[in-house]
């Protein structure tokens, strides 16, 4: 986190989200959280943290961490990298955060 920009870090210490700056891109949207389906599947990837934007609903990687629920409803800021991963030759397009904050007006 930049001080004073209120920029939180997420994954601080994963290599995993450690992106070049110029392919780090800045998404803004309402924080919605999607339960499972209880039902059984044979695609074994599921993402319930998703960024409502005006054009589209992205979803977002954050393996098994709930750091954003405090915010889910709330309209947020993510910076991170779209990745485009296929599991089980299913592809999701996923945002890869590396920090968010409330939005600013």
């Amino acid at each position: 986190m930049i001080p004073g920009d209120g920029w939180i870090e997420l994954f601080p210490d994963q290599d995993w989200n450690d992106f070049p700056a110029e392919s780090v891109l800045t998404f803004r949207g309402i924080l919605i959280y999607q339960e499972a389906d209880t039902l059984p599947s044979y695609v074994m990837r599921f993402n319930p943290y998703r960024l409502e934007m005006e054009e589209q609903v992205m979803e977002i990687y954050m393996g098994s961490s709930d750091v954003l629920h405090p915010l889910v409803g709330e309209d947020i800021e993510i910076r991170g990298m779209v990745l485009t991963i296929c599991v089980e030759g299913h592809l999701f397009v996923e945002i890869w955060p590396t920090e968010y904050r409330p939005a600013q007006l």
